[in-house]
């Protein structure tokens, strides 16, 4: 497993400096009577709810104050793309902020802000569509949450077509 560069151990630290002076700035703001001090909160709940949806996606190690690196795309050009594809992960709206590749050996998933992994077909347990044409991808790769609910129907065809 890589461990991640020196930028992730800042903003792990800056995560932990949020979550502190997040509650501190509001007690002031309170005690002041100054509501206007609590702009400067922002500085303090943008990373706490970039960290939410991290971990919305990807188990704690993998997340974005997680300590391990997802698996890399490979090198190769992808032989079939879709973007802005709407997709739900865990407890999520659905959001149309992922990018799909798809590669020789896998599937290349970008969820945009938030980082890219990549799943081998031989990870891919089940793939599911139901009537209306949302995709259901069962996976055992433990950088990335199961299932993925992709709602876009061409999809399917392409995994079948990839896992056959």
């Amino acid at each position: 497993m890589k461990e991640k560069s020196k930028f992730h151990m800042w903003f792990r630290i800056y995560f932990i400096i949020s979550i502190i002076l997040l509650p501190v700035d509001f007690i002031i703001c309170l005690i002041m009577d100054k509501p206007e001090y609590f702009k400067y909160s922002l500085f303090f709940f943008i990373p706490l709810i970039y960290v939410i949806f991290s971990l919305n996606y990807y188990p704690f190690d993998y997340s974005a104050i997680g300590k391990v690196k997802r698996r890399a795309f490979p090198k190769e050009k992808p032989s079939k793309v879709f973007y802005n594809t709407v997709f739900q992960i865990g407890f999520s709206s659905p959001l149309p902020f992922l990018a799909l590749y798809f590669f020789e050996k896998g599937i290349g998933l970008d969820i945009i802000g938030f980082g890219r992994t990549y799943i081998l077909y031989d990870e891919i347990e089940a793939v599911e569509m139901n009537k209306i044409g949302n995709v259901k991808i069962i996976h055992k790769y433990e950088g990335m949450r199961s299932p993925i609910n992709i709602y876009n129907d061409s999809v399917y065809n392409v995994l079948n077509e990839k896992l056959t």
